[in-house]
């Protein structure tokens, strides 16, 4: 009988449930939860939500000395991940290399993954599907280090779009950043979502596009290069960098206007991350 309980008892502690109930920094936010027996990993489910934003909140206001970050000082599970590369060429790549002169690609069209993002969360039909641009981006940058081209400094273009990467790398560079409307691809489903949902594409999300500051005279060969490793995205020269007014960054319109592109104020919409 004692065996017969300890063999039961045995069998319980032999099956964990990990829980997470709130991983921040994914789609939204998102739940873990993880069923481990003997040793084993059996199940596994990550759920994406957009629960309420008080990570924020509850440090808000509080010294940064108060931010867990000390082993055994945490209350729970913390998770957190980190890339880990080898750097394999001697180029400054950052915004301070960016110079005067350079010539700005797009690697792609935009705004497609915010307004897929939208679309199924709010279960918006259209008349066309609108699939995610998420991509890998690594085959297409390493290829240009790969070429030879200088390339000064790379941008992502994610949560706040073409508009705000561009904003925040004129300012960090010290530099202004003329962008022409018209050499900036946006899929005719994805303008007419924006019209209706009141959106401007060159803040819509992004998850597989990216910029590249180039010198001038290697932009076209740049280009090449990327159209040879994709078929599926169209990279083009969409601005150029200029001396002044620091910090800006100025549209060139269709019409042969110009106007500065300023960070968006309030919750920007789809909120990604």
């Amino acid at each position: 009988m004692g065996q017969a309980r300890s063999s039961r008892r045995s069998k319980l502690v032999s099956e964990q449930h990990i829980r997470v109930d709130y991983l921040a920094r994914v789609e939204g936010e998102g739940a873990l939860k993880i069923t481990v027996k003997d040793s084993q990993v059996v199940d596994l489910r990550l759920d994406i939500f957009e629960p309420p934003r008080f990570f924020e909140a509850f440090l808000r206001g509080r010294s940064f000395h108060e931010v867990v970050d000390k082993k055994g000082k945490g209350d729970g599970l913390f998770i957190n991940t980190s890339g880990v590369g080898i750097i394999e060429h001697d180029l400054p790549v950052s915004p301070s290399a960016i110079q005067v002169g350079d010539a700005v690609i797009l690697s792609g069209d935009i705004g497609r993954h915010g307004i897929a993002i939208m679309a199924a969360r709010e279960s918006l039909q259209f008349e066309t599907e609108i699939e995610s641009d998420c991509a890998p981006l690594h085959q297409l940058t390493s290829a240009l280090f790969e070429h030879g081209i200088a390339v000064h400094c790379l941008g992502d273009l994610t949560r706040g779009g073409l508009a705000t990467a561009l904003l925040e790398l004129a300012e960090t560079s010290g530099t202004h950043i003329v962008i022409h409307e018209d050499h900036i691809a946006v899929r005719d489903d994805v303008r007419g979502a924006c019209e209706i949902l009141g959106l401007d594409p060159l803040y819509v999300a992004n998850e597989g596009r990216f910029v590249a500051f180039v010198p001038a005279h290697e932009a076209e060969r740049a280009l090449e290069i990327l159209r040879s490793r994709s078929t599926e995205t169209v990279p083009a020269i969409i601005g150029e960098v200029e001396a002044t007014p620091r910090g800006h960054v100025t549209l060139r319109s269709r019409l042969g206007t110009s106007r500065f592109l300023h960070m968006l104020s309030g919750e920007q919409l789809p909120r990604i991350c």
